[in-house]
């Protein structure tokens, strides 16, 4: 028996979200058409602050990870986009663009939106308080 199938169309609808429980940037993407062959990987990258190199963050947004290959979502904290490689500074808008692959290859890469989540500051550690002379205990 022979299929046809090719490499999947390229996935649409990507948008960045603030998650309003972590505050973390969440990439949410629409199932692209498989061509008759399951998506077995999404390339998820992100660009850097100076706009210039994409990298993917493996740890919370592996596109081989079954999770999320069915959720078609990952959840990044705000820390890590600060931090190298992305290196993303306050406003900076969070630029992603994802291929979805299948046996038959790569799709191209959808890029999103230059609307989406913006970078945030992250809270800084609140000091420890001291008694000062004017108070008293309770």
């Amino acid at each position: 028996m022979i299929k046809a199938s090719a490499a999947p169309l390229p996935v649409s609808a990507i948008t960045t979200s603030i998650d309003d429980e972590t505050g973390g940037v969440r990439i949410t993407w629409a199932a692209p058409y498989s061509n008759s062959d399951t998506v077995s990987q999404y390339l998820v990258q992100i660009q850097d602050t100076n706009q210039v190199s994409w990298y993917s963050e493996l740890i919370n947004c592996d596109g081989s990870s079954v999770q999320i290959i069915q959720s078609r979502s990952c959840l990044i904290p705000m820390a890590t986009l600060r931090g190298a490689p992305f290196s993303l500074a306050f406003g900076q808008v969070v630029k992603v663009k994802i291929s979805s692959r299948n046996v038959n290859g790569w799709s191209l890469p959808t890029q999103s939106s230059v609307n989406g989540a913006t970078i945030r500051t992250q809270p800084t550690v609140m000091t420890a308080l001291t008694r000062g002379s004017q108070t008293t205990e309770l």
